[in-house]
């Protein structure tokens, strides 16, 4: 524990200089990951993000902590900015909107059936493999008296 907080404390003087303050905000965002701490962790990653937004592991950190938590949105924002800083290959990043579409549409589908309807379709689209994107896309149709195009 004594090595962590000495560690820490570096991490936290890294902070105060510009030219090493991500750098500082990697090693808070491990030592807060090795202490099992994933609020103070997502603290750090979100922070690293905002300042310099082509750093891979503070994208990924990121889209991972919003995924995790269910924030859909927050995740498909976070997904478009590493592809555009070109953090994710096109090819990953398409699958995993399809994912994320996906997951959104599977909680929304009761509560907003054609935002689903739309996110599903989208998603088959970018995936044509992922057989949940699929599988919402038809039961939301059904849903929606839209039992021709569901059996397509």
């Amino acid at each position: 524990e004594d090595k962590h907080g000495e560690a820490r404390d570096v991490f936290e003087t890294m902070l105060d200089q510009e030219e090493t303050r991500v750098l500082g905000l990697r090693g808070l965002y491990l030592e807060a990951q090795t202490s099992e701490d994933g609020l103070t962790a997502r603290q750090y990653a979100d922070k690293a993000h905002e300042l310099a937004p082509k750093m891979a592991w503070a994208g990924k950190a990121e889209q991972d902590f919003a995924s995790s938590a269910g924030e859909w949105q927050a995740a498909l924002e976070t997904l478009a900015s590493n592809k555009a800083n070109r953090l994710v290959s096109k090819e990953d990043a398409n699958r995993q909107r399809a994912v994320l579409l996906t997951a959104n549409a599977m909680s929304i589908e009761l509560s907003d059936p054609k935002i689903a309807r739309k996110q599903a379709l989208e998603a088959t689209k970018l995936a044509p493999t992922l057989v949940p994107a699929a599988a919402t896309a038809s039961r939301v149709m059904v849903r929606l008296g839209e039992v021709r195009q569901a059996s397509k």
